[in-house]
């Protein structure tokens, strides 16, 4: 069975497992799949529009800095500010070949079992009938209680989601 939570900050456990993730797995149940909220499905086309305009305001300082270079005469800076132009074009190519999120996209609710400390800092660990899972945590969100994976296409994203404050 395919990972659910098919993410570079997500890691799947199957082996080594002690006997109380075991149980944990047996008793876990697959998150239901539902519609994404069109509030959700905006956030993350603004998102992904603000990271094309910061690729385009990047081309177009790296594209005045090799300018400047060439007139310079310097080759080492030319070659230097070319071959970051050239990545900054392919960043764009492929960020705009991407597809953006649309009223098809769905998600998932997965509830944060407990906090680990590892080696590169806390994971959240969730538990699926398909195996452990360790999300790292980032320090916007210290505590997570669950975990929000986002699809659309063939694309996944997940999201922590903190304690709410009550005041």
């Amino acid at each position: 069975m395919k990972s659910i939570l098919k993410t570079p900050l997500a890691k799947k456990i199957t082996g080594n497992l002690t006997a109380d993730d075991e149980a944990l797995i047996a008793a876990a149940e697959f998150p239901a799949e539902e519609p994404a909220a069109p509030e959700l499905v905006a956030k993350k086309r603004g998102e992904f529009r603000g990271n094309r305009i910061v690729l385009l305001e990047g081309f177009g300082i790296f594209t005045v800095l090799l300018i400047i270079a060439i007139v310079m005469r310097n080759f080492a800076l030319c070659f230097a500010f070319g071959s970051t132009l050239v990545l900054v074009l392919l960043a764009i190519i492929a960020l705009h070949l991407r597809p953006l999120p649309d009223e098809t996209a769905t998600m998932m609710t997965i509830p944060v079992h407990h906090i680990e400390s590892g080696t590169l800092g806390e994971a959240a660990i969730c538990y699926l009938p398909d195996g452990k899972y360790r999300v790292l945590c980032n320090k916007k969100v210290p505590n997570p209680v669950s975990v929000t994976v986002f699809r659309y296409g063939r694309h996944t994203n997940i999201q922590l989601n903190g304690k709410e404050w009550s005041r």
